[in-house]
């Protein structure tokens, strides 16, 4: 997964890529879930690991489970479920867990694959990216109903007769000031940048110019600037005030597959993921293309300067989150299985917590701090076996 996340491709070559990608948390891969085992309905929660700090718990909820929000409104996770792609039986769906137990409660059926969510928790909305069908969901979280399927883009039937979407989407980033959604999006691998009106929920514009295979998102909301990354290592940057590119930078990582924004220190953190396959993939697709660092690490690039001040290890690394009043930086690494803590300001490591197998997606909750992972099932897993979702405690 992680995307963050997940591509989507019609050839051979590039479905080689999607299965690498399976380490970005968010949005969606084709390859990640199996047929429902019979003896998976038991959703109580276990503790996997018991420190002095942090605790973990988890619950193993469904298959194919992806990118996850926490509501401070509603004080509850929403979970996206992709189902199964070898059992069509299996449901897609948005499922609804209590944070204090990780019980599912409620459940949101859906009638296309879920990977990537954003949520505006004031206006009640949660957006499920169905990145293989090109269309968001738009769901009202107070209902609990599918309000529109919104299409982005057509399906194209392929010559084997399978239909596939004519970009290959991403991550979800909401911009709730200027009532905007924003998803990135490829074909032929150059970088697209779909903006979606909230107010209108219609595709407002898509912005070309975002390089080979856009991956990672972050918003500076107080400069109106969005960052969204590629795979030629660049940041590309947008004014979010006229939806027009503005500069690019590089960012010195050569697999930034995730992106998040720190207001505090002014700096744009990405994961360098360094999967080898990856390496192959851009040495094929860029021109002149020469890998020269292993990755396996975090980023730090100060804005003001536009250049790297700091870099954190780490294992497969693919979704970073930022806990900026407790000054804590999150990291999931896909190799290790392990969620990495680090201080914000300095960058020490904090804690290494043991999620096993593949941790995936963060989220987490503003009042107590407690965070929350999706958590991956490894390739030995038996077929049909749910995935989990962690609970950290500090």
């Amino acid at each position: 997964m992680a995307m963050p996340n997940l591509f989507i491709r019609p050839n051979s070559m590039t479905r080689t890529v999607a299965s690498t990608l399976l380490y970005a948390a968010l949005a969606a891969s084709l390859m990640a879930c199996s047929a429902p085992a019979q003896n998976q309905q038991n959703t109580a929660p276990t503790s996997v690991e018991q420190r002095a700090e942090p605790v973990v718990t988890r619950a193993q909820i469904a298959q194919g489970i992806y990118e996850l929000v926490y509501s401070d409104k509603l004080d509850l996770l929403f979970v996206a479920s992709a189902g199964s792609f070898t059992d069509s039986t299996v449901p897609y769906q948005i499922l609804i867990v209590s944070p204090a137990d990780l019980k599912v409660v409620g459940t949101i059926p859906l009638n296309r694959k879920a990977f990537s969510l954003a949520l505006d928790d004031q206006a009640n909305r949660l957006y499920v990216g169905n990145t293989g069908q090109a269309a968001i969901t738009i769901i009202d979280t107070q209902s609990r109903q599918v309000l529109q399927n919104l299409q982005l883009a057509p399906m194209l039937k392929g010559k084997d007769g399978k239909e596939r979407p004519e970009y290959h989407f991403r991550q979800l980033l909401l911009d709730t000031a200027a009532h905007r959604l924003y998803m990135p999006a490829f074909d032929n691998e150059q970088g697209k940048l779909f903006v979606i009106d909230t107010q209108a929920n219609k595709v407002e514009k898509i912005i070309p110019g975002f390089g080979f295979t856009a991956t990672g998102i972050a918003l500076d909301p107080k400069h109106q600037r969005l960052y969204v990354s590629n795979m030629q290592g660049e940041a590309v940057v947008l004014d979010t005030q006229t939806n027009e590119i503005v500069k690019r930078f590089s960012l010195g990582a050569e697999q930034p597959l995730n992106l998040a924004y720190d207001e505090i220190n002014h700096r744009l953190l990405a994961v360098d993921q360094g999967h080898p396959k990856m390496r192959g993939f851009q040495e094929r697709g860029i021109p002149g293309y020469q890998s020269r660092h292993p990755g396996n690490r975090v980023v730090a690039i100060d804005l003001n300067t536009e250049k790297m001040v700091a870099e954190m290890p780490a294992s497969g690394p693919v979704n970073l989150k930022l806990d900026p009043a407790r000054q804590r930086l999150l990291v999931t690494n896909r190799e290790s299985g392990e969620i990495t803590v680090f201080d914000s300001n300095n960058y020490r490591k904090l804690h290494s917590i043991s999620t096993p197998a593949h941790p995936n997606t963060l989220a987490i909750a503003k009042k107590n701090g407690d965070v929350y992972a999706t958590v991956k099932n490894g390739e030995d897993a038996a077929q049909g076996m749910f995935e989990s979702v962690a609970r950290i405690q500090f």
